[in-house]
């Protein structure tokens, strides 16, 4: 799964969060948080997308953009 790390940071300050309230609220550490997003959220499982979507609030229209690009060399 490549994250499109910029838009979903962007996401989550336009809910007005930080990356470590979102750590906070998924029940993890700030740099646990810091280190799934690291090289294009491959670190990220289903169910971490799954609570950062529910908590931010992010769009249908969103998910897809943010969650689910690819790199294009």
């Amino acid at each position: 799964m490549m994250v499109d790390v910029n838009k979903l940071k962007g996401k989550i300050y336009e809910a007005g969060m930080t990356i470590p309230g979102l750590a906070r609220r998924m029940n993890i550490s700030p740099s646990t948080l810091y280190r799934k997003l690291e090289r294009n959220g491959e670190g990220l499982l289903v169910k971490d997308v799954d609570k950062i979507i529910s908590i931010v609030d992010i769009s249908d229209d969103d998910i897809t953009p943010i969650f689910f690009t690819q790199l294009v060399a």
